[in-house]
């Protein structure tokens, strides 16, 4: 179940079920992301590293204070886009 604060829906949507889209932002570790592609659940592409985040920015703060960091990976932020598609095709073509 997603939280609010990770989906983003059209503002001229009254409720989520009439919504044109959904988008759920998806915040998971680079293991976790390489478990669900070798499961098929997402494809299997070459990711690159994260790029550089608040948090990132916090934890090598962290770093230079002599805070060690707390063991957490960087993320991977995915954007999964839910809609309708219409997927009949016009009169006349096949």
């Amino acid at each position: 179940m997603a939280s609010l604060d990770d989906l983003i829906v059209p503002y001229s949507a009254n409720s989520l079920e009439d919504a044109e889209a959904v988008i759920h932002v998806i915040k998971i570790s680079e293991n976790e992301l390489r478990k669900q592609q070798v499961a098929g659940f997402y494809r299997d592409i070459e990711l690159g590293t994260p790029p550089v985040t608040e948090n990132q920015l916090e934890d090598k703060k962290l770093q230079l204070e002599g805070i060690s960091k707390d063991g957490q990976e960087d993320q991977y932020t995915l954007y999964e886009i839910h809609t309708n598609l219409d997927t009949t095709l016009p009169s006349g073509t096949s």
